[in-house]
C-alpha cells in the first residue's frame, strides 16, 4: 500500500481521493489544464477522459475502452501503468511505477498483465492551458469514495435562499406536512413504525420488491441502541407495523416486536448504518430494478436536471462489492462508503442504498434515486445515439438547489403525498 498521499477533492465529482503524486496530465470535455495538486481526478472521472500528451512532463497515454494508462513518462521520477481491470480483480485499479532505468517504484502493485495490456497507442500533443486537470487512479487499498457536501444557497443570478426547510416550498400558508414532534417516545416508536409500514407499501406500489432482498430499518427512539427492521420474506404489500421486528446491534431479536427472523445482509447492513451515524434514524435498501442497472456503472448520478440536484456533493459511489453483504465488514464498508453527511450511495454491481433523519426521508430520497438512474440512463442512451452532449447543471445552480430541496424537513414533506396515497388505497398497514 502507498503511504506517501494527501486527501483530494476531485474537481469534477468532488469526491475525496488520495493524492500518490503519479500522476499524469488529462483532457476534459475537449480543454486541457495546469498541472496542480488540487485539481487531480477520480478514477470514475478519469475514466471518461480524451487522451492527452502532457508537454510539461512529456507522458503519452494509451486508450482501451475508457481507460487509460501512461506508456512513457520521461520526466516523471517515478511514471505509472494503469490497465482496465479484468477477471477477479473487477472493480479495482492497479498502478505500477517504474523508474526510469526499468526498476520498479517503491511500494507499488504490479499491474495486471496479459490481454489487458492490448492497447491502441494514441499520442496527441497539446499547449498547456490554463484550465489542465491531473488526475489519478485509486489503488486497490481504496474502495470507497466520498462526496463533499459543502453548498451554498446563493447563485450568481442574485437568487439566494437564507434558511432551509419545508417553508420554501408553501406559499400563502404553512405547509400541510409539518413535522411532528413528540414528548412521549412510546407513541413517537408507533408513528414511526407505521410509517415504516407505510414506506414499504410504496415501495411496494413503484415495484420495488426482488424475492426476500430489500430492507428498511428505523432507529428505536426508546432505545437508540436498538432498530427495527423488516421480518424475513413478507412481501413488502403486506406488511404493517404490528409485522416489524426489533433487534439489537448484535441480532438478538427482542420481545417487544415481532418474533420472527430477520434477513441476516440486512441486519449486517443496518446495524453498521445506525452504529456509525448517531444522527441516521432510518435506512433503505431494495434491489430496484434501475439502481442495479445504474450500479454497474460504476459512477456517481449526472447533475442533469432539477429533481437529481437534491444529491449534488451528498451521495457517493461504492466500488468495492464484496458479494451478499452477510459479513459485518461488507455492512461497514457499504456504511463507511455513505460518509456522515451523505443521502446515500449507489452500491456497484447491487443496487441503491439510502439514509434519513425520519423513514419518510430516507424512502423519499431512495425514490428519488431510482428515478434519478432511470433518468440517467435514459439520457446516456439518447446522448449515445443522438451524438448530442449532455448538459451538466453548473456548481452554483446545482448547490442552490440542493441547498434549497435537500433538507430533512423538505425531504420528509416530499414523501407525504405517496404516504397519503397509500393510506386511501390501504390503511391496513397501520396496524
Amino acid at each position: 500500500m502507498v503511504s506517501d498521499y494527501k486527501l483530494r477533492a476531485c474537481p469534477a465529482c468532488r469526491r475525496l481521493i488520495r493524492c500518490y503524486r503519479f500522476c499524469i496530465v488529462a483532457q476534459v470535455s475537449g480543454v486541457t489544464s495546469v498541472h496542480s495538486p488540487s485539481m487531480i481526478m477520480c478514477r470514475i472521472c478519469a475514466g471518461f477522459l480524451s487522451p492527452v500528451s502532457c508537454p510539461f512532463y512529456g507522458v503519452d497515454i494509451d486508450t482501451w475502452g475508457n481507460r487509460s494508462r501512461v506508456v512513457s513518462a520521461p520526466n516523471l521520477p517515478y511514471w505509472d501503468k494503469i490497465p482496465p481491470s479484468t477477471g477477479s480483480d473487477a472493480g479495482h485499479h492497479h498502478l505500477r511505477g517504474e523508474l526510469p532505468n526499468g526498476s520498479s517504484a517503491p511500494n507499488m502493485p504490479n499491474a495486471v498483465s496479459g490481454s489487458s495490456q492490448q492497447y491502441i497507442k494514441t499520442k496527441i500533443s497539446r499547449k498547456l492551458s490554463p484550465h489542465t486537470i491531473i488526475f489519478t487512479m485509486a489503488t486497490k487499498t481504496q474502495t470507497v469514495e466520498k462526496i463533499e457536501t459543502k453548498v451554498s444557497g446563493t447563485t450568481h443570478k442574485g437568487y439566494s435562499v437564507d434558511t432551509r426547510g419545508s417553508h420554501n416550498l408553501a406559499r400563502g400558508g404553512e405547509h400541510p406536512y409539518q413535522l411532528p414532534k413528540f414528548d412521549d417516545m412510546y407513541k413517537k416508536r408507533r408513528w414511526m413504525l407505521q410509517h415504516m409500514a407505510g414506506a414499504f407499501r410504496v415501495f411496494a406500489r413503484k415495484g420495488y420488491t426482488e424475492g426476500t432482498a430489500g430492507h428498511i430499518s428505523i432507529r428505536d427512539p426508546v432505545d437508540p441502541n436498538t432498530f427495527w427492521i423488516n421480518p424475513l420474506g413478507k412481501h413488502f404489500g403486506l406488511l404493517k407495523a404490528s409485522d416489524m421486528v426489533h433487534v439489537d446491534e448484535h441480532g438478538n431479536i427482542l420481545p417487544d416486536g415481532n418474533q420472527a427472523a430477520i434477513n441476516a445482509a440486512g441486519f449486517a447492513i443496518h446495524s453498521a448504518i445506525h452504529v456509525a451515524y448517531p444522527h441516521v434514524n432510518a435506512a433503505c435498501h431494495t434491489h430496484s430494478i434501475y439502481g442495479k442497472a445504474y450500479s454497474a456503472l460504476g459512477r456517481p448520478l449526472d447533475m442533469i436536471n432539477q429533481d437529481v440536484l437534491t444529491f449534488y456533493k451528498t451521495h457517493s459511489v461504492y466500488t468495492d462489492f464484496g458479494g451478499v453483504a452477510l459479513e459485518a465488514a461488507e455492512g461497514a464498508h457499504i456504511a463507511k462508503s455513505i460518509g456522515p453527511n451523505g443521502k446515500g450511495a449507489i452500491l456497484q454491481n447491487h443496487g441503491l442504498i439510502t439514509v434519513g433523519a425520519t423513514v419518510d426521508e430516507a424512502a423519499y430520497v431512495f425514490t428519488l434515486m431510482e428515478r434519478s438512474c432511470e433518468a440517467n440512463l435514459l439520457a446516456l442512451q439518447a446522448c449515445n445515439t443522438s451524438g448530442v452532449e449532455m448538459k451538466i447543471v453548473g456548481h452554483e445552480e446545482a448547490a442552490y438547489t440542493e441547498f434549497q430541496q435537500g433538507d430533512p424537513e423538505t425531504l420528509y414533506t416530499e414523501f407525504q403525498p405517496d404516504l397519503e396515497m397509500e393510506h386511501h388505497l390501504d390503511p391496513s398497514y397501520e396496524i
